[in-house]
């Protein structure tokens, strides 16, 4: 079966992860709360405030709440380092997941180098953001599941 590609994870569906905009909503609002304390010229204030809005708004949903057309909604395993993502426009793109990448108690971090594309894409993982026991399910495959190598060799 050398070459045949087996999927070994059941697909992953992420549902909007209402913790993760929680904790970004805070993260930028302290942000702004430290930057109305800084001794800056207004204009400058403005467009620092303005910067960190709309870093807050485009995180949330696009990485929180998983809305537009680009958003990834669908991951579906090879082995632990290799996977497809599902954007919500139905596309799919192969890539790898990339050694930066984190698996927490809270939270679990992908980053994913895409075949056709220069700079990776991030995934951002909650509890609340997949069904039941996935979560640890997901850290699990992530840490111990096969290798490349393991699966030639089946």
């Amino acid at each position: 079966m050398i070459g045949m590609e087996k999927f070994h994870f059941p697909p992953v569906i992420l549902r909007p992860a209402h913790w993760l905009a929680f904790v970004l909503l805070l993260v930028h609002a302290g942000i702004v709360g430290l930057l109305l304390f800084m001794p800056l010229p207004r204009w400058v204030l403005t467009v620092l405030i303005a910067g960190v809005l709309v870093s807050a708004v485009y995180g949330v949903w696009r990485q929180a709440l998983r809305c537009g057309p680009r958003a990834i909604i669908r991951l579906q395993f090879r082995n632990r380092e290799h996977l497809e993502i599902g954007r919500r426009d139905g596309s799919w793109e192969s890539g790898r997941i990339l050694a930066s990448s984190t698996a927490g108690t809270l939270f679990t971090v992908l980053n994913i180098r895409l075949d056709r594309q220069r700079w990776p894409v991030h995934v951002v993982v909650t509890g609340d953001s997949i069904d039941g026991d996935g979560f640890r399910r997901l850290r699990v495959w992530l840490r111990w599941g096969p290798s490349p190598e393991e699966q030639v060799m089946e």
